[in-house]
């Protein structure tokens, strides 16, 4: 059977329209990432997760050094956090807040228990971030 030019055409938007749909139908929930305020990003700046990816965050003064804030992070799902993580050992996963740069820690260790301790925030941005998480 002998394909033309025009049936190339058309199998190759399929496949592609087929691939998107897959992408597409693989989204958690029905959210545009557009409108999320806090983003994490790998070091080719795909997006890994949001706020709508996480269930809570909280501001806690650090023990150890009372000047110092910890902002502690709890994924929805462990499991979306220890794949990030294990995707991305010994790279960074940067947080960003509104587009702008808050931290870039480097991955050492898979987590699986879905939360996140991030320190050196401001406060003031620590703030924003944990309203960001409950609007």
């Amino acid at each position: 059977m002998k394909i033309n030019k025009q049936s190339k055409f058309i199998i190759i938007v399929s496949a592609l329209l087929v691939l998107l749909l897959i992408g597409c139908s693989n989204q958690e929930e029905n959210v545009n990432i557009e409108d999320a305020r806090i983003h994490f990003l790998d070091a080719d700046g795909f997006v890994l997760a949001t706020e709508y990816d996480l269930a809570s965050g909280e501001n806690q003064q650090n023990s150890m050094d009372s000047d110092q804030q910890e902002l502690v992070f709890s994924f929805k799902r462990a499991s979306k956090l220890a794949d990030m993580t294990e995707q991305n050992l010994g790279k960074e996963i940067r947080l960003y807040l509104d587009g702008e740069l808050i931290a870039a820690p480097r991955v050492i260790a898979k987590i699986t228990d879905g939360k996140v301790v991030l320190t050196g925030i401001p406060n003031e941005v620590a703030t924003e971030i944990i309203e960001a998480i409950y609007r």
